[in-house]
């Protein structure tokens, strides 16, 4: 009798054991037996998307580019005539900032910083609006201090900048509203990137000043040694030219003098270019096209944000259809675990609400 129970039980052991595969047809009963979820909730979703997209305020975007301008050309006819005479010049960084470094720049503190406190003012609803970026973009609360940092770091998140390797141009996109505002804003960085770029190379140009005058104070001392050794030279040996050593050593000296006049003449040239490089206070930055206010918002997207609603929303729902077929079937073969995990979940509920009440601290003595 026990091998006739057994030889019962195994075709529903093995039936339970079979996986099971999902196929168009159980997926498309899975679809017709929960269309209302089905269709409801991508519905939801969307009306939700469009409903938010449409309470955004409209920003408008204002761009603007530019190219650096090379102003190093002196600096490297400098090192390069130096490194012939086995000198070797300091460049300070000379070699020219490339692309990336400008756009890195863009987002410091040393620029946006002096943006955020400069005042503007706009015409906005037939008002006009003046006050710094901290008051019109900025936090309400807080000190001065923490409110400017909270407007710098909301100015960068603000700020699109890309740069092109092939053509060395970067690319400044400023989100902002009102329309005048953000191009007002563009402006500002551009202005303040010139000025820093402006003061760097200045300092630069002062650093290699005072490296030169050093260095032609030391050429000068050289050269004065070099006339009086051949100087007196000649004093001593006013027939060198009959004896091969004495005119070789003529020649010697004679070459030293020239070349510490040459070394001495480049480098006195090298500091008037330094000196006009210092109080140089033409643009550095080449602009190619100039923020303007642009004449309608950014786009919101909607087409595409409800596209991608629905398909997550349809996603969800199929997936949350399948869970909810899933636990009534396992519900239905296995009663007694469905109840096992009923009952644990109504002690859990249970032990959550008594939780403040037991974990209470006792007063102090």
């Amino acid at each position: 009798m026990n091998q006739d129970y057994t030889d019962a039980k195994d075709p529903d052991r093995d039936q339970v054991a079979q996986p099971t595969e999902l196929s168009l047809f159980d997926l498309t009963g899975l679809i017709l037996r929960f269309w209302k979820l089905v269709v409801g909730f991508p519905i939801v979703l969307v009306a939700a998307i469009v409903l938010i997209t449409l309470l955004q305020p409209r920003v408008y975007e204002a761009s603007a580019s530019f190219v650096p301008m090379s102003g190093d050309q002196q600096g490297s006819r400098l090192t390069s005539l130096a490194s012939q005479f086995g000198v070797t010049v300091p460049t300070l960084g000379r070699t020219g900032p490339t692309p990336a470094f400008y756009a890195s720049l863009l987002r410091s503190r040393a620029v946006l910083g002096p943006v955020v406190d400069t005042g503007y003012s706009y015409v906005a609803d037939g008002d006009t609006v003046a006050g710094s970026l901290v008051e019109l973009i900025g936090p309400r609360k807080g000190s001065l201090p923490i409110r400017r940092a909270a407007t710098i770091q909301r100015l960068r998140g603000n700020l699109d900048v890309s740069t092109e390797i092939e053509t060395g141009m970067v690319r400044l996109v400023v989100t902002a509203r009102p329309a005048p505002l953000a191009a007002s804003i563009a402006e500002r960085i551009l202005d303040e990137l010139s000025a820093f770029d402006l003061e760097r190379r200045r300092a630069q140009a002062a650093s290699e000043r005072i490296f030169v005058e050093q260095r032609l104070a030391e050429l000068g001392t050289e050269l004065r040694e070099s006339e009086s050794r051949h100087e007196a030279f000649l004093r001593r040996n006013r027939e060198f030219r009959n004896s091969p050593e004495l005119s070789f050593e003529n020649d010697r000296l004679a070459r030293e003098v020239s070349m510490r006049q040459q070394i001495y003449t480049s480098f006195a040239d090298a500091l008037e270019r330094a000196k006009v490089d210092e109080s140089r206070n033409t643009p550095v930055l080449s602009i190619i096209e100039r923020p303007e206010i642009p004449p309608r918002p950014r786009s919101r997207g909607l087409v595409l944000r409800v596209i991608l609603g629905l398909v997550v929303g349809l996603v969800v729902a199929i997936g949350l259809a399948a869970a909810i077929e899933f636990v009534r079937i396992s519900r239905s073969r296995d009663p007694e675990g469905a109840a096992m995990v009923s009952n644990l979940l109504e002690r859990t509920r249970a032990e959550i609400r008594s939780f403040p009440r037991t974990h209470r601290r006792a007063p102090h003595g």
